[in-house]
């Protein structure tokens, strides 16, 4: 069984990074949900605006290492770690 690794924060070839690798200031643009996230969940990811082409800044981590507040849609959300480190997107650097 393999661990998610949020904090890598080197791209892959492509340019692609997981969501967890942007910090405070950053923006990306989604890539792709990861397949292996629970099809429920991604359903409601994609309800919420977290759609592949949609540009994404990360804006905040809540205290004690909690959930990490994203904007997307002009609208601020908050997800996992976990759940964000299955969302790839791609960055300009």
């Amino acid at each position: 069984m393999s661990a998610v690794t949020t904090t890598d924060r080197r791209p892959r070839l492509d340019g692609v990074v997981p969501l967890t690798a942007l910090g405070p200031g950053d923006t990306g643009t989604i890539s792709y949900v990861d397949p292996d996230l629970d099809h429920s969940v991604q359903h409601r990811l994609r309800l919420l605006g977290f759609c592949e082409g949609r540009e994404i800044a990360y804006v905040r981590r809540a205290f004690w290492a909690g959930p990490i507040v994203f904007r997307v849609c002009d609208v601020h959300m908050c997800l996992r770690a976990e759940q964000a480190a299955m969302i790839h997107v791609r960055t300009g650097a």
